[in-house]
């Protein structure tokens, strides 16, 4: 008896919803059981071959399109009218083209049985299983009475009552019905003149269908009438044409093309069934979030080429760490996140989390040349990730989007703490992401508020926003050289805004490039102001600039102008940028750099150490300094890699002419290492603290630094 007709299931109105909508919701109405982790439906078309129908998740739709494909599989058998069990997707070799295709789907197990409708089969439903199951009378019975579902669906849209609101499959229906006695007639002849079984002869049609490229009703016509069949040779080489070009389409489907690990919507579909799955079990999945730190710095310095190999290189490494159940996917650009199914214990994950960490970390060594590099010489590159880790728990009822925006948001404070670390979401990670929104939104009204229109170029920052400035000062005699604008601002709700969170907050909202703007004319202003005390006359002021602000193709003049407010002259100006920002000049961007340096401002690498230099490239840029990053100057001992590395970069500075400023001076200690090396400028807080602009006079009349640190004998 039907489920309708028991009073169990009320199906919905293929008139109202269309026929493809109303099988979906009878697969998810009908009450299979919970070992059943996903179903899917397919039916006949016109030509009376198999076609996917509906699905209830992705891994579903994988196993029909499977199907589909390779023209074999429990689908097939079971629109024979038998009951089919697939019981081990990857150890069972009875469908190994099937198997192949499902390698790397979380299906594991999978049973079918035919959809009736009126005794006679007009197709069959999937049920599959995640993890391995014996499965029993009761599965089965469950998937029959879903199949039931579907063919009260089916009845109903080939009833001639259906008006004209019927969708194409019920046209398609109608005409594989009509045909069904045709291709049944075919199957005969081809039983009785192979001696094949009745399923197996409507398998072979089907299939040598697919391989000519033919309808099934088209090749029975043939079998019926004596034609004969296109020859073994021409089918096979068609055959094998049309499964490529299919299991081309259906793995693009559901992978990343550049590294071949899943994407963001299998691993969100794999995501939910997992979440599905602890319904039953009570061990919840995590998700860990990976992006890589500064991975720009590698496209910029070496190209994309390199930066394609890394990505290749950490997928492949993720995957090795992981199990069979587990999924790794790339999100896009230089994120990754990993699936782990069900992990006995929540510290186990930190501890595969650490694994991954680790695995990335390694260094890599690039197989292709390296863009302005000898091509016979081998590269490698070390990089780090910022690691999210989230734990879905099914109680909460929540959607696998909201699970991976939790790892999302981990990972973010990980990196906005420095990067090279891990965090697990937490309520204090929420209220810090809640932080970054509440910034953004305060930074977008406080610059382009509703006074924003009426602002003068000459104006300075809006109130709250201000620069501090940190001396720069000659080692040995302790004068100050320069002072280093730092951005700071004091929200009367947000409290005091850090420098790293308001530049995020800028680039994130799109105006960081106003933000400097405005800063740099704050700047200048600044420094014309001291120029009328003692020691100001001399005075440099060095400002930051964004990789996007500089960008901007009107910079040349954004600079000539605050200049020009402030009267003040270019030599007392210093612009900063980071390496990878300097090596990335081409084009405009070093037309750009070159009309700074006409114009007579001072240019200056931050952070000089920290990326991938290409150093022939860099003696062509017209710079002035370098700095020497704290990194670096916090491991100086004898024998140490600071210290290798600060005799490296400060030989470099001294070769290409150029000053060099080790940041980050904090003890007599490493004064004495810089000044040993030949340094000749530094910064730290052994020097002074960032001050307010009202200070930097008083500063500069107060004379010499520390000038009583002396170098190593």
């Amino acid at each position: 008896m039907r489920a309708e007709e028991q009073g169990e299931w009320s199906p919905a109105d293929p008139n109202e919803v269309g026929l493809r909508e109303a099988v979906r919701r009878a697969m998810y109405d009908a009450s299979y059981p919970q070992a059943i982790d996903g179903v899917g439906c397919l039916l006949l078309d016109a030509d009376c071959a198999l076609r996917y129908a509906a699905a209830s998740d992705t891994a579903a739709e994988t196993l029909e399109v499977a199907e589909e494909v390779c023209v074999e599989g429990p689908c097939h058998e079971a629109f024979a009218g038998e009951e089919v069990t697939y019981a081990d997707v990857q150890g069972e070799n009875r469908w190994e083209r099937l198997s192949a295709l499902l390698a790397t789907s979380p299906i594991r197990t999978v049973i079918g049985v035919p959809v009736l409708l009126d005794g006679r089969s007009i197709g069959a439903l999937n049920a599959y299983a995640a993890l391995p199951h014996a499965w029993e009378r009761a599965d089965f019975d469950g998937l029959h009475r879903a199949a039931d579902a579907v063919a009260v669906l089916i009845g109903r849209a080939l009833d001639d009552r259906l008006d004209d609101r019927g969708d194409e499959l019920t046209a398609q229906l109608r005409g594989a019905v009509a045909n069904r006695d045709r291709v049944r007639r075919a199957a005969d002849v081809v039983m009785d003149s192979t001696g094949l079984p009745r399923p197996i002869a409507l398998l072979r049609l089907r299939q040598l269908a697919a391989a000519s490229d033919q309808s099934t009703v088209a090749v029975a016509e043939q079998v019926i009438t004596g034609e004969g069949l296109p020859s073994a040779s021409l089918l096979a080489a068609q055959a094998e044409a049309i499964r490529e070009a299919r299991q081309e389409t259906a793995r693009l489907a559901i992978t990343d093309p550049l590294t071949g690990v899943a994407n963001r919507a299998l691993f969100l579909d794999h995501l939910a069934q997992a979440l599905a799955r602890a319904k039953r079990t009570g061990r919840h999945p995590a998700v860990v979030f990976l992006d890589l730190d500064r991975f720009k710095t590698i496209n910029d310095s070496l190209g994309h080429a390199a930066g394609d190999e890394v990505l290749r290189t950490i997928a492949v490494r993720l995957e090795e760490q992981v199990r069979a159940q587990d999924t790794v996917a790339r999100l896009g650009g230089d994120e990754f996140a990993v699936l782990y199914d069900a992990p006995s214990r929540p510290e186990v994950i930190e501890h595969l989390a650490k694994r991954l960490a680790d695995a990335v970390a390694r260094p890599i060594e690039l197989s292709i040349p390296v863009a302005g590099a000898n091509p016979e010489q081998t590269h490698q590159v070390a990089v780090q990730a910022s690691l999210g880790i989230a734990i879905a728990e099914w109680e909460e009822r929540r959607e696998p989007a909201e699970i991976l925006r939790d790892a999302d948001m981990a990972m973010y404070d990980a990196k906005t703490s420095g990067g090279n670390r891990m965090r697990t979401f937490s309520d204090q990670v929420r209220e810090a992401g809640h932080r970054v929104m509440n910034i953004e939104l305060a930074l977008r009204s406080t610059l382009l508020g509703s006074d924003a229109p009426s602002r003068g170029d000459g104006e300075a920052a809006p109130e709250g926003l201000r620069l501090v400035y940190q001396p720069i000062v000659e080692l040995g005699t302790g004068r100050i050289d320069s002072l280093e604008a730092l951005v700071r601002w004091s929200h009367p709700d947000l409290g005091d805004v850090g420098a790293q969170e308001l530049v995020t907050a800028a680039e994130n909202a799109g105006l960081i490039t106003r933000l400097g703007d405005v800063l740099l004319r704050d700047a200048c202003a600044a420094a014309s102001r001291w120029r009328a005390g003692p020691g100001g006359d001399e005075v440099i002021v060095a400002v930051n600039v964004s990789p996007l602000q500089f960008a901007e193709s009107g910079f040349v003049d954004t600079v000539e102008r605050a200049l020009g407010l402030a009267g003040l002259d270019a030599s007392h100006l210093c612009l900063e940028m980071t390496e990878s920002q300097m090596l990335a000049a081409g084009g405009t961007t070093l037309d750009t750099l070159h009309a700074l340096h006409e114009l007579g401002v001072r240019l200056t690498i931050d952070d000089f150490g920290t990326g991938y230099s290409s150093l022939s490239y860099l003696a062509e840029l017209p710079l002035d300094r370098i700095k020497l990053d704290r990194t670096f100057v916090a491991g100086l001992t004898p024998g140490s890699r600071g210290d290798s590395v600060a005799r490296a970069v400060i030989g470099l500075g001294r070769s290409l002419e150029l000053e060099t400023v080790a940041e980050g001076i904090e003890t007599d200690q490493q004064a004495r290492y810089v000044i040993d090396l030949d340094c000749q400028l530094a910064q730290g807080y052994l020097y002074g603290q960032p001050v307010e602009a009202e200070q930097v006079p008083e500063l500069l009349r107060a004379g010499p630094l520390r000038t009583n640190v002396t170098p190593v004998v």
